[in-house]
């Protein structure tokens, strides 16, 4: 004979460990997915080795990224609170060595990482619908590799971070795993690091980064004493024309 009182009982005692299962799956699966697209990354040893009197670190949440291609060298950085960041070029001929962008802009680098073209050649040939066309020409020619580049990085941000691209996970998986069988980071970044600025990224949106191109002078000064303090949404200069900001718009690049 069933006791109501106990059945109730064991009724609600089911519900509650579905439940928890359920939250404790919903928590864990994306933090496995991003943990096993970062695992294959590949890491470079002695990114930091030997620098001395390196500048201090004046928004610890920040982080700042020193981010490499073929003839690109940007500056990567990422507000402390995760809800924006910023892709600054460099001038053209700067030395992609971690002391050198340190003794260039006074930010201390956190870590290195570096991308190859022939992630964005790959998804390109693949059947998704939403990746912008690859111009190989266009993003390695000198004469406007800079606007290239930020016109079609951009073009590609606004591909992967679109809100149809979040409901259809497969896409979404291949372009992460895409980009992440191409990047090569330094090897302090750990996978576990890695794992969790991906996850902490998940509710970031394409105009929520800014693309710039790093000014000289007095408004390189302001600049980089921005992103060292993690103040860059205040900067005047993001708000004139013709030094970059959220809205960026793509270029005439070669086809």
């Amino acid at each position: 004979m069933t006791v109501p009182g106990v059945s109730r009982t064991r009724r609600w005692r089911r519900l509650v460990i579905a439940a928890v299962a359920a939250l404790l799956l919903a928590i864990s699966a994306p933090a496995y997915l991003s943990y096993r697209l970062v695992s294959h990354v590949e890491r470079v040893d002695g990114a930091f080795a030997g620098l001395t009197d390196r500048p201090a670190e004046k928004a610890p949440q920040a982080l700042d990224i020193l981010l490499t291609s073929a003839d690109m060298v940007t500056l990567l950085h990422i507000d402390g609170d995760r809800e924006g960041a910023a892709l600054i070029w460099l001038p053209g001929g700067t030395d992609p060595d971690v002391g050198a962008v340190e003794g260039l802009t006074g930010i201390r680098i956190d870590h290195v990482a570096h991308i190859d073209w022939a992630a964005f050649r790959e998804l390109e040939s693949s059947a998704d619908p939403f990746w912008p066309p690859f111009t190989e020409d266009g993003l390695t020619n000198p004469r406007i590799l800079g606007a290239c580049q930020q016109a079609y990085l951009k073009m590609l941000m606004d591909a992967s971070l679109h809100q149809e691209m979040r409901t259809h996970p497969r896409m979404l998986y291949h372009f992460l795993d895409t980009i992440s069988r191409h990047l090569t980071i330094d090897r302090e970044w750990s996978d576990w690091d890695l794992a969790r600025l991906v996850m902490s990224l998940r509710g970031m949106r394409s105009a929520d980064i800014r693309y710039l191109t790093a000014p000289t002078g007095r408004r390189a000064s302001a600049l980089w004493k921005a992103v060292a303090h993690d103040r860059l949404g205040s900067l005047d200069l993001l708000r004139s024309p013709g030094h970059g900001s959220r809205g960026i718009e793509g270029r005439a690049c070669p086809t």
